[in-house]
């Protein structure tokens, strides 16, 4: 491409797109939910493929037509991207002015739609209208497109902590301005007004503190928004994994102030209680007095019964740090406390040290930032005691995906883990909901373990009062059989004083198993479950796996489940299902339902309105090329789908996977249409090399990831991730071929198909990461990765096809 400045401003708009997506989801995480905010930004994004369409319709421009266009979008760009977190602030207002109203919310919710997705049209409208007046040179410029988009994947990660979203949406908008003075065609006085406007955009976040530009909430989570009106908020960090904010508040007995670590906007908590770091005053208040010093007695279960046993403590999830302190409180000589959270470490260890009794620079404290499986496979360490307390991430970004998220500490292969880590007599230690299928979950990989009479080992407290749904039961389950003087203490020690509001029951008692007090039967411990119990029972409660990674995908269905006492639904469990519902809709089914709505009115729009311009689009593409493009969208994201859930075995903290992944594919796409000219230029016959390189390269991959798993775990990050990016950078190579091979088939006909091909392509692959995650739900990544391939097989007859079809038309005019 000769003229540089088209190329550099399509990285640049690229580049800020993709970083404004991300953006985008991390905010919405706070204010919304993971689900909400990746089908708020998903939904928006089909604006790239809407943008395709108004091109396609759009009256045809010359080169300078097209370059003024060009610019006057990237400046509207640019205003709408800076103008964002003004509009959704005053929509956040409005949201919270007229608590319950279902048509005020319809509305907010609306607004914010409408507001993020005008951006994301004019960007793509930017891209699609240059792609059409230059598809001669369509394999450049997608290089300059994905190399700005592999580029926008990670640059704004450690800016996000020193100037806030907010801050990084005045970066976007600054080089939205520099994209349209490049975009200017040699008017030098629109060139330096968008350079300077650009440059002190730029460098405002630089100078102002991180919360100068700050997104209001909408949903009052767990009190943070009221805690931030009244000035109880004392820190606020932008973690590129979660937002973390500390509250100062009353603990639950409303005696003492303690430090409430709201991640996310109060999606998670944890908490820091008020400590002096004297162990042995603290060991005369325990077990009497609890809660003036953790959140509930099942925080300290497996610490207390093996007391005084120098043991060796794995903390998969430290937050706040009640968990180390109960380990060090009750003798451990050695604690591995693990936190994905980076912010979290250094609070606990530096502001709020002095707070929480310094417990996290105790000598016997080894803190580590990272995901806990990742942190398992690399020791070989044994441990007394394995303990996760409701630990998962509530960051889309970090998880991988946001419509349903993995929870990869709750499947077959992570107990099997935790088993393999611990002593003869380890006890593995988790609160976390819906303890039945963390039953049945356990029992398959104790059998798989090649273990037996798993009921013996497990035992549940569950806490009392009938109508309260499921709150964080306490599961242990010990390596040796319980013995009746262990499940004896532990039952005293679950005795709670007349004072606390919280008392417990033995639901599940390894002595007793016939007990009319255990609320599940022999079949839910023998890793074998039986098919007439699963069906009988109205929520899911099969074990989850790596394949198959969604432990919270509870329902079967939208009905409410109306509890029976006898059936193993009772209402601690139907009620924590129940109440997660909007409307009609279950919060855990809504993602899917709303976007499938969303991607069916979209889809119809981009697929079949071009049918109602006949006068307009005088040029109409086959089925074929209409398949081909819609491929192509559906078989690349699905494959970045599942090879983010496929890589993050390997590099463990699932932000850098999916950092890892995107920049990979995207840069090493790249790449690959840069070389699709060579093909161009070699004949038809050269033109399979792509596909034939998807297949092998892609199939190679899927056959030896095993081989790569076991050879890379025991390395450091850095290298576990060089090494993950050069396994990955041959599929992305050929990944990045069959778009420009196909945009110059088509073109080769009529330029007119290009901006079309854009918008189905650009629609297919946010509808295709909707169809991917479906498929992985129901099916596993297995065989949503065999779908990827499916796709590009497909695609590969439909390009075989297409070609011919340009040789006969060209025999045809000769």
């Amino acid at each position: 491409m000769k003229n540089w400045k088209i190329s550099f401003g399509i990285l640049l708009i690229s580049l800020t797109a993709l970083m404004l997506e991300l953006i985008l989801i991390r905010v919405f995480d706070v204010l919304f939910n993971p689900v909400s905010s990746y089908l708020i930004v998903s939904c928006a994004i089909y604006s790239f493929g809407l943008s395709g369409l108004y091109v396609y319709l759009s009256r045809e421009k010359n080169s300078s037509q097209t370059k003024a266009y060009a610019a006057k979008a990237s400046c509207f760009f640019a205003l709408f991207a800076f103008l964002i977190l003004f509009f959704v602030n005053g929509l956040s207002v409005l949201y919270r002015s007229f608590p319950g109203d279902i048509l005020v919310q319809i509305v907010a919710y609306v607004g914010v739609y409408v507001c993020i997705a005008i951006p994301f049209f004019l960007a793509g409208s930017v891209l699609a209208s240059l792609f059409l007046s230059y598809h001669e040179d369509f394999h450049r410029l997608y290089f300059w497109d994905l190399l700005g988009a592999s580029i926008g994947c990670i640059i704004f990660i450690p800016f996000l902590p020193s100037m806030g979203p907010g801050g990084l949406l005045l970066i976007a908008a600054a080089c939205g301005l520099w994209a349209s003075g490049l975009f200017s065609d040699n008017d030098w006085k629109w060139a330096a007004t968008t350079t300077v406007t650009g440059l002190a955009l730029f460098v405002t976040p630089f100078l102002l503190p991180s919360n100068s530009f700050d997104f209001r909430g909408f949903d009052n989570k767990r009190g943070v928004i009221n805690a931030q009106e009244i000035g109880a908020r004392e820190k606020v960090v932008w973690d590129p994994v979660s937002k973390i904010e500390v509250i100062s508040q009353l603990n639950t007995g409303g005696e003492n102030i303690v430090k409430h670590i709201a991640y996310d906007g109060g999606t998670q908590s944890s908490f820091i209680f008020p400590f002096s770091g004297n162990f042995e005053m603290l060991r005369k208040e325990i077990p009497a007095s609890v809660m003036n010093h953790f959140w509930q007695r099942g925080v300290l279960a497996s610490h207390y019964i093996k007391q005084e046993e120098n043991k060796s403590v794995l903390i998969i999830g430290s937050a706040g740090g009640q968990e180390t302190k109960a380990a060090l409180l009750f003798g451990a000589k050695k604690i591995d406390a693990v936190e994905m959270v980076n912010a979290v470490v250094r609070l606990g260890k530096q502001e709020y040290a002095d707070f929480n009794g310094g417990i996290f620079n105790d000598p016997k404290v080894s803190v580590h930032v990272g995901e806990g499986r990742a942190f398992l496979r690399r020791t070989k360490n044994k441990y007394d005691i394995i303990q996760i307390f409701s630990n998962h991430t509530s960051s889309s970004i970090a998880a991988g995906n946001g419509i349903i998220s993995p929870v990869y500490l709750q499947t077959v292969e992570a107990y099997k883990e935790y088993f393999g880590h611990l002593t003869e007599g380890g006890i593995l230690h988790i609160n976390h909901h819906l303890y039945p299928r963390m039953v049945t979950t356990a029992a398959k990989a104790w059998r798989e373990s090649g273990r037996n009479e798993f009921q013996k080992h497990v035992l549940v407290f569950e806490r009392n009062r009938e109508k309260i749904p499921d709150t964080l039961p306490t599961l242990l389950v010990k390596m040796s059989p319980w013995t009746t003087q262990e499940v004896e203490k532990l039952k005293s020690f679950f005795l709670v004083p007349s004072n606390e509001t919280w008392s417990f029951s033995l639901v599940a008692d390894p002595i007793n198993p016939a007990s009319n007090d255990n609320f599940l039967n022999a079949d839910f411990f023998t890793g074998r479950l039986p098919k007439i119990l699963e069906n009988n029972i109205p929520y899911n409660i099969f074990p989850p796996t790596d394949d198959r990674p969604f432990f919270n995908f509870f329902r079967k269905n939208m009905n409410e489940i109306v509890a029976e006492e006898g059936n193993y639904y009772r209402y601690k469990t139907t009620g924590f299902i129940n109440n997660s519902r909007t409307w009609f809709v279950p919060n855990d089914l809504k993602s899917l339902f709303f976007m499938f709505i969303v991607s069916v009115l979209i889809g119809s729009i981009i697929l079949f309105l071009p049918l109602k311009y006949k006068k307009i689009c005088r040029v109409k593409m086959s089925g074929k090329e209409t398949g081909y493009f819609c491929l192509l969208g559906v078989g690349f994201i699905t494959f970045e789908f599942v090879f983010i859930q496929m890589f993050i075995k390997i590099i463990g903290n699932p932000l850098y996977s999916f950092s890892t992944i995107i920049f990979t594919l995207l840069l090493s796409a790249g790449l690959g249409s840069l070389a699709s000219e060579k093909l161009m230029t070699q004949g038809r016959h050269y033109t399979k090399v792509p596909f034939l390189g998807i297949l092998f390269f892609g199939l190679s991959l899927y056959l030896s990831f095993d081989y790569i798993f076991s050879n890379l775990l025991a390395m450091e990050l850095p290298y576990r991730i060089v090494l993950s990016s050069i396994a990955l950078f041959p599929i992305g190579f050929f990944l990045g071929m069959p778009l420009p091979l196909g945009i110059k088939t088509v073109s080769a006909q009529s330029r007119q198909k290009v901006p079309w091909a854009w918008a189905l392509n650009g629609f297919f692959t946010v509808f295709g990461g909707f169809l991917a995650i479906v498929s992985a739900l129901f099916f596993g990544f297995k065989i949503t990765f065999m779908i990827a391939f499916t796709c590009y097989c497909l695609a590969f007859v439909a390009f075989l096809a297409m070609s011919k079809q340009q040789e006969t038309s060209i025999r045809g005019t000769l």
